[in-house]
């Protein structure tokens, strides 16, 4: 495996650690988190998200089982608070694909935090969010496995969603129902890349090793100032063309993002600004076609761009983006894309990111990035 693949894939785990992990820092031990378990089947398909796909692969039904190791905040910290105390933890979720000689088994290990709907005494409704990596056993080779053209790689990124419910029976016990989604994908460090989806139900039961709710605190919030910050952030990435014939070379990708942020409230910043993008594997795609060759258009591109970050704690925020090319003279995507990841911020005034752009769905590359913020 490239070192440089190797490398990425060691910042992208560090970076979905970190949000879980910060959190205990500098922490008394005497008073510790509470301390949970969850032991879930889950049953589900692999999502079909390309008509083509039909003619290449059979009905799948992915059969799991999901082990999650968590943490239920208790507000020592403003951000648990704000935030209605969240869960925290780990997820390990181990799946047979049911297609043994293409797709195989699949493992996902993600960091995760659980944000709560409906909190009452005997029943909570929450999602779960989480970004972590993937492992197959089966993934793409043109001579041994070319209709895996989901997973090119043996490790990728993965994202994870989930809706849940659970009923409290005790003060240790309960029990779950959950939809869940599984999302892995390379971002196009190696082509093919059209990423494998995993939706599925699951059953399953919760253990508390002590009550969640008794330590619940109540603490004396910082006063909230408003505020209007300009920031700037240069982000790089390496990705494979996907113009056919392959040709298995990584292309550097960079981008320029200057951009306004007005935070409103505790948890919301909206941001809106300008993106700078050079991607070299455009040279490979355009190598055909007769503006390219005569020169008469570069391969910049240019974008209008507006999102969202929402801040997870006070050092973490995830950032979600959308923008619209206003100058993209081969049109080769179509003409909007999307940005989706998180933010550190290590100190006040710099930042690191990592953050997947995709083409409605359609992963472009993973961006990490470094910015500062005045």
């Amino acid at each position: 495996m490239p070192k440089r693949y190797n490398l990425h894939l060691y910042i992208l785990f560090i970076s979905s650690a970190i949000c879980s992990r910060a959190q205990t820092s500098q922490e008394p031990s005497q008073d510790k988190y509470p301390k949970f378990i969850s032991i879930t089947p889950n049953y589900g398909t692999v999502w079909k998200h390309r008509k083509y796909l039909d003619t290449l692969l059979t009905d799948a039904n992915p059969r799991g089982i999901e082990i999650n190791i968590g943490w239920q905040t208790t507000g020592r910290k403003p951000w648990q608070q704000i935030l209605n105390y969240p869960r925290w933890g780990f997820q390990f979720m181990f799946y047979n694909l049911d297609n043994p000689n293409i797709l195989g088994k699949a493992l996902f290990i993600t960091p995760h935090i659980d944000f709560f709907l409906i909190k009452r005494s005997k029943h909570e409704l929450y999602v779960k969010i989480g970004t972590g990596i993937a492992f197959f056993n089966k993934y793409f080779e043109a001579s041994s496995n070319p209709r895996n053209i989901l997973v090119s790689l043996p490790v990728s990124a993965s994202g994870f969603f989930s809706l849940s419910y659970r009923y409290i029976i005790s003060s240790n016990w309960s029990t779950l129902v959950a939809f869940n989604f599984n999302h892995a994908s390379n971002g196009s460090m190696r082509q093919p890349n059209l990423g494998i989806n995993i939706p599925a139900l699951g059953v399953g039961v919760h253990y508390t090793f002590k009550p969640e709710r008794m330590n619940l605190k109540k603490i004396e919030l910082p006063e909230f100032k408003k505020s209007l910050n300009f920031n700037t952030n240069l982000s790089f990435s390496s990705k494979q063309s996907p113009s056919e014939p392959l040709n298995d070379v990584n292309y550097m990708a960079y981008t320029l993002t200057s951009y306004f942020s007005k935070c409103f409230t505790r948890k919301s910043i909206v941001v809106t600004g300008i993106d700078g993008c050079l991607d070299e594997s455009l040279n490979y795609e355009l190598r055909n076609e007769p503006d390219y060759i005569n020169k008469k258009h570069s391969i910049y591109r240019l974008a209008i761009t507006a999102g969202y970050e929402f801040v997870l704690t006070e050092k973490t925020h995830i950032m979600m983006q959308n923008a619209f090319y206003v100058y993209d003279p081969y049109k080769v995507d179509i003409p909007v894309y999307q940005r989706y990841g998180f933010k550190f911020l290590p100190f006040e005034s710099m930042y690191l990111g990592y953050y997947l752009k995709t083409h409605a769905g359609k992963a472009d590359f993973w961006e990490f990035a470094v910015g500062v913020k005045i």
